[in-house]
């Protein structure tokens, strides 16, 4: 059942020129061993550890940011929307959090990973298309678009006929390093409309790769896994626009 809401080198050999040479060779032998001396007293002076120091792990010194999302080792749950009559899984179901207030649609936010999850499902007078759907769902929030599409494809997500786009960009000036990505779908069945917008930020060298880690993530497994749990007409009239 699902859970109900109300992311070295080697040694030097000595060599054996200099002790052919004879007395210019002896004349600088204690010269040379004076200032070997001084130096190793300096050295000491100075406080120079006798312990070698400990090598850097390259490896460790330039591994990836790790992500919230693996961190919580991806345990994925089902969750409730009651409102909505729908259910869908999320990664790390604890961190998510209902956001509450006068608004249409369903808002979960995911304060580790900057993600947010925006879900509604209504009804319009009229037969609608997918294309009329956003529009009339742009009208009531803000939903993302634009930046560079990484997918954008016809697909059918729990039985509305939708179009899904996947898209990520920078935010802030040049050379940014945070990076927002988004996975949005809207859909129509008959007169019910569906929206479905996924946002999420990751900062740093590694952002771009964890940000579209994320959103393979809620592609491939939130929004495929959307179902509907015994919505009717009645039910969508709820969230109907006023």
């Amino acid at each position: 059942m699902p859970h109900e809401l109300a992311g070295d080198g080697p040694a030097v050999r000595g060599d054996s020129t200099a002790a052919r040479r004879g007395p210019q060779s002896s004349l600088l032998g204690p010269v040379l061993g004076g200032l070997v001396s001084l130096a190793a007293g300096l050295a000491i002076g100075c406080g120079t550890s006798s312990q070698p120091s400990t090598p850097i792990d390259a490896a460790t010194a330039t591994a990836p940011s790790r992500d919230p999302f693996r961190e919580a080792g991806l345990g994925f749950e089902r969750i409730a929307l009651r409102r909505l009559r729908l259910s869908l899984e999320v990664p790390d179901p604890k961190g998510w959090r209902p956001v509450r207030g006068p608004s249409r649609f369903v808002r979960l936010e995911h304060s580790a990973t900057t993600s947010s999850l925006v879900v509604r499902v209504w009804l319009e007078v009229n037969r609608m298309t997918p294309k009329s759907c956003e529009e009339s769902a742009r009208l009531f929030r803000e939903l993302p678009k634009g930046g560079e599409l990484l997918a954008r494809e016809p697909r059918l997500v729990a039985g509305f006929d939708s179009e899904v786009r996947v898209g990520v960009r920078p935010i802030g000036v040049a050379p940014a390093t945070s990076v927002e990505g988004y996975v949005t779908a809207f859909g129509a069945r008959g007169r019910a409309c569906l929206a479905f917008a996924f946002v999420t930020r990751a900062e740093g060298s590694d952002a771009r790769r964890i940000v579209e880690d994320r959103l393979a993530l809620f592609d491939e497994r939130t929004l495929a896994g959307l179902r509907p749990e015994g919505f009717d007409e009645d039910a969508l009239r709820e969230s109907t626009p006023r």
